[in-house]
């Protein structure tokens, strides 16, 4: 089971993409079109974009006080094939485009091999998660569904954790925004 302060960035152990580079990366000419076009047309709320600019900016006076300011880094687990994934990560990366900062960042850990559903029971569950990245069956990272957004301050500790979408119908600025609330 997933516990917050349990998961630290030293966790991952595969090769990360930043999420300025995840949208060239892609060899398969259905799954780029799909991430291209979602990130084309989402556009992040410009109020809360400015609201997280002011938060990230190393100059502003909430970066020292607040306990999530100094730097959050996102890591995206998914899929090239998972529409969902392809939604969530396209925007998590505008959004950080938009906020330009580099108290800011987005990776994204791509390879999930085959979906999360299983008729099979548990013992194909595990055979699933071996034959994908080592985080996708690491306890610490409990990977349930894909995509799976962890939130680390400072490159360290996990402090939130999303499955495919924010609860109560918030969008990413919006649950960023109240993250780092303090």
């Amino acid at each position: 089971m997933f516990e917050i302060g349990q998961l630290h960035w030293d966790d991952i152990e595969s090769p990360i993409i930043p999420g300025t580079e995840y949208l060239a990366h892609f060899t398969e000419t259905k799954a780029r079109i799909m991430h291209q076009s979602n990130y084309k047309a989402y556009s992040p709320d410009p109020e809360m974009i400015h609201t997280l600019q002011q938060h990230f900016s190393p100059l502003s006076s909430t970066s020292s006080t607040s306990p999530t300011s100094r730097r959050i880094s996102i890591l995206i687990l998914g899929a090239s094939w998972c529409k969902t994934c392809a939604h969530v990560t396209p925007l998590l990366t505008k959004i950080a485009e938009q906020i330009q900062s580099p108290n800011f960042e987005v990776f994204v850990l791509s390879g999930a091999k085959t979906t999360l559903n299983t008729t099979q029971g548990a013992s194909d569950k595990i055979q699933w998660a071996k034959k994908s990245p080592p985080e996708y069956h690491n306890p610490k990272f409990d990977v349930i569904a894909i995509p799976i957004v962890y939130f680390f301050k400072d490159r360290d500790e996990c402090i939130a954790r999303v499955i495919k979408y924010p609860t109560e119908g918030l969008s990413y600025e919006a649950y960023l925004a109240q993250l780092l609330q303090p």
